[in-house]
């Protein structure tokens, strides 16, 4: 290895998949501090921008409960039987503490392979957690408590090289009526906390330039090129740019829905901001996809697809794979498969995952620091602590793949 010019042995180790990498810090010192120097790890983070890695949690008994699962190893074939293919899964251990949420359900706030644990419940703790090294960061709680939850999201800032957390909410600024101290009577106005991991604590930033009051349900934000998007139903986007921590507003007025009657979800997929509609018919769901095209002042959104699907229960867009030009959607028990050029279908099952919910989670190498760290401070020769960078032993498990035509 030693005739490989370095800088083609960092180009090798950015192509693979982070659980590899992770894995291959004990093939030698060089590696090791390769791939943890934290130019790396951003590299390959940039890498994994257009991954279709699933994190996949299994409902109901059975352990482990969570899998990650690189569908872009599938292959696509018309010749398809019920013999299956074979796909390596990462099973990955749920994180159990006492002071830290555990993640119920999927999806989840999440940023580059990063989980924001949030409940709803405004006493608990929340925590950023990496499935992949285990590695977690629990949040203190803010200093004045809220009313209610709005929306949260977690984003990285890239001029300051730090990951953000955001809450939207509501407090109390007290009684409209001076002679009644009943809860009844109290006015509530908004807020936007904002924690830097970096930092350490939370902060007021400006106000929202709507009054997101009885307008947003308890959304995830999706981060696209440092900037957090939640969906305002029927009314536009909500963007906040991590590096100036300000709002800007998009009205959804160029886009041309098909029906009144609609559902609408934003995704951060493959790096750009995509917005799909759905409405239910007599026949199934009818999908229409919308990609944000940053740099276009005069109707920014340009359609993607256009499809519909034949079932009962709304399914949920989890991935876009443009090289194969195929959109990923889930359902109870597995996966649509739409090539949005020929609008075929393909249903796809995993043997055993039975009741499922899923999203993109690509692998990530970042190590968290600070208060919950799972990774322990160790002394040096020189009397400093540091973090003691280990190597965990992780099963690959095998999962069989059923693919086949949809009716």
């Amino acid at each position: 290895m030693s005739d490989i010019p370095s800088e083609l042995h960092r180009q090798i180790l950015l192509s693979l998949p982070a659980d590899s990498l992770f894995r291959f810090r004990s093939v030698c010192k060089e590696w090791c501090r390769l791939i943890d120097d934290p130019s790396f790890v951003k590299a390959h983070i940039q890498n994994q921008v257009s991954s279709s890695t699933l994190l996949i949690k299994k409902e109901g008994p059975g352990s482990p409960p969570l899998y990650l699962i690189d569908f872009d190893s599938l292959e696509f074939t018309d010749d398809l039987n019920d013999d299956g293919q074979m796909i390596e899964a990462i099973p990955v251990k749920q994180l159990v503490r006492l002071d830290v949420p555990r993640l119920e359900s999927l999806p989840e706030n999440s940023c580059n392979g990063l989980i924001l644990l949030s409940p709803f419940d405004l006493n608990k703790n929340w925590a950023v957690w990496n499935p992949l090294t285990g590695d977690y960061h629990q949040l203190p709680l803010p200093e004045y408590p809220a009313y209610y939850l709005m929306a949260a999201g977690i984003g990285y800032d890239h001029v300051c090289d730090d990951y953000k957390v955001v809450r939207l909410e509501t407090f109390s600024v007290g009684d409209d009526d001076d002679d009644d101290d009943d809860d009844d009577d109290d006015k509530y106005t908004c807020r936007t906390l904002l924690y830097s991991l970096k930092l350490g604590s939370w902060k007021q930033i400006m106000d929202s330039p709507i009054d997101f009051l009885g307008r947003l349900k308890y959304v995830n934000g999706v981060c696209v090129n440092g900037e957090l998007h939640w969906c305002v139903h029927l009314y536009g986007v909500l963007t906040l740019d991590l590096v100036t921590e300000e709002y800007r507003w998009t009205f959804l007025d160029p886009v041309p829905f098909p029906e009144e009657n609609i559902d609408l979800d934003l995704d951060a997929i493959s790096g750009s901001l995509i917005l799909t509609s759905n409405y239910f018919t007599s026949t199934g769901y009818h999908f229409d996809g919308w990609v944000w095209q940053e740099y276009i002042v005069e109707n920014p959104w340009k359609k993607l697809f256009s499809f519909h699907l034949n079932c009962s229960k709304k399914p949920r867009l989890v991935a876009y794979m443009k090289n194969k030009k195929k959109v990923t959607l889930q359902h109870d028990d597995g996966f649509f498969w739409v090539d949005i050029e020929s609008n075929s279908v393909k249903l796809v099952t995993v043997d055993g995952l039975i009741g499922i919910s899923s999203q993109v989670c690509p692998g990530s190498l970042y190590r968290l620091e600070g208060h919950g760290s799972t990774s322990k401070p160790v002394s040096t020769s020189t009397g400093v602590k540091r973090k003691r960078k280990q190597t965990k032993k992780r099963t690959i498990t095998r999962l069989k793949i059923h693919i086949r035509n949809e009716s």
